[in-house]
């Protein structure tokens, strides 16, 4: 009797742990869009515009889900599924401050995430915001697919492979540098002052 008990509640307990660890669905998050965005295929070939279902980003960003995974396309003709946990980079005394040293008592913490593509080899990092996605999606022998939102539109995004950039990425700097003096700065910033005002991170 004792060992049926036992095994009962093993079986329980297994069957718990499964149920917590199911992931939530969230592919409805993001839907093809009919009009491609311009500015999209002229950054990039092969790039994807997506429509953000807004609402849909508001409860998942409430619900604050430890297992999610998201279907989502990469190309045209070609769907990922993503299967993703939460972790923590930031640490329960976390505070963010301006370069005037003011604390910002409304920033809102992002959920960021992070696992592997079905049936694919490589890994994927996903940030959500309450009003924003952002990610990564590294697939072995095919690059990074980016996910971003389109620059002045309200809910557009773009799925697209760093390889088929079109833009030249290039960037030059035309301010002249201006010697540091490395002692002096030393000298004029404490130790704990430098510590007390660092981010972070796990």
């Amino acid at each position: 009797m004792r060992r049926r008990v036992l095994f009962l509640f093993v079986f329980l307990l297994s069957g718990f742990f499964i149920f917590a660890q199911n992931p939530k669905d969230i592919s409805r998050i993001f839907s093809k869009s009919h009009d491609q965005n311009q500015r999209a295929i002229e950054y990039a070939d092969g790039a994807v515009t997506l429509d953000l279902n807004s609402g849909l980003l508001q409860q998942v960003y409430n619900e604050d889900e430890d297992y999610i995974n998201i279907t989502i396309p990469i190309s045209e003709n070609e769907d990922v599924t993503l299967d993703l946990h939460k972790f923590k980079i930031l640490n329960d005394n976390f505070i963010l401050r301006t370069s005037s040293g003011d604390t910002l008592k409304d920033y809102k913490r992002g959920l960021f995430y992070r696992g592997k593509i079905k049936d694919k080899e490589g890994i994927v990092t996903l940030s959500i915001f309450s009003n924003e996605i952002i990610g990564i999606i590294s697939i072995k022998g095919s690059g990074n697919y980016n996910i971003g939102k389109i620059k002045e539109t309200q809910n557009q995004y773009v799925v697209y492979n760093d390889h088929k950039v079109k833009v030249p990425r290039s960037f030059e700097c035309h301010k002249q540098d201006t010697p540091v003096d490395l002692e002096q700065r030393r000298t004029n910033n404490s130790i704990a002052a430098r510590v007390d005002n660092c981010v972070k991170f796990y």
